[in-house]
């Protein structure tokens, strides 16, 4: 189910590429537990470089957005209206019962949300099969909002989870819509 994570929530549009970067690296720094236990499950999951948000212009009709690859199989990219964060790690281990990462996963990813837009929501989807494709290109293409990008997916892939434990419970589920962490 799914060949990697993709997370999709609101962006806080007030935020510049270098306040990104040093929020990411700042939530990074907290969160070294779960993140040293996800690299030594995940080959890809490596400590790769620093986070560095670019700014990719618009080219021969594409949109401009932001970019970064980030460390520990992380890459998030920032459009008009909506931020996605992707992880290499297949979907299926962000909630299956015998992952060893699925609670690190799902701490990281909250906090990354909450650290970039509060405690707003998200949606947790599989991606590289098609499920979040056409949500992904609304958000880059057509600068959909959030709740456009959502309504994308339950047409596609019916009504999601809406808490961890319940997409934990439920092995065929490939998504979810959530909440950020309240701080």
């Amino acid at each position: 189910m799914g060949t990697s994570i993709d997370v999709l929530f609101p962006r806080d549009c007030s935020l510049l590429p270098a306040q990104i970067t040093s929020r990411l690296t700042s939530c990074f720094c907290r969160l070294e537990n779960d993140l040293t236990l996800i690299r030594a499950h995940a080959w890809y999951s490596g400590d790769w470089g620093p986070w560095n948000i670019e700014h990719i212009a618009e080219h021969e009709g594409e949109p401009a957005y932001l970019f970064s690859e980030g460390p520990f199989g992380f890459a998030i990219n920032v459009y008009a209206n909506v931020i996605c964060l992707d992880h290499s790690e297949r979907f299926g281990r962000l909630h299956y019962s015998d992952s060893p990462v699925a609670a690190s996963l799902q701490h990281v990813i909250s906090a990354i949300v909450t650290e970039l837009s509060g405690a707003v929501p998200f949606a947790a989807v599989a991606g590289g099969m098609g499920d979040s494709d056409r949500a992904v290109d609304l958000a880059y293409y057509d600068a959909a909002d959030f709740n456009t990008v959502v309504e994308s997916l339950r047409e596609k892939l019916g009504e999601p989870a809406t808490t961890w434990d319940a997409l934990n419970e439920d092995n065929d589920r490939c998504w979810a819509l959530l909440r950020g962490i309240v701080r």
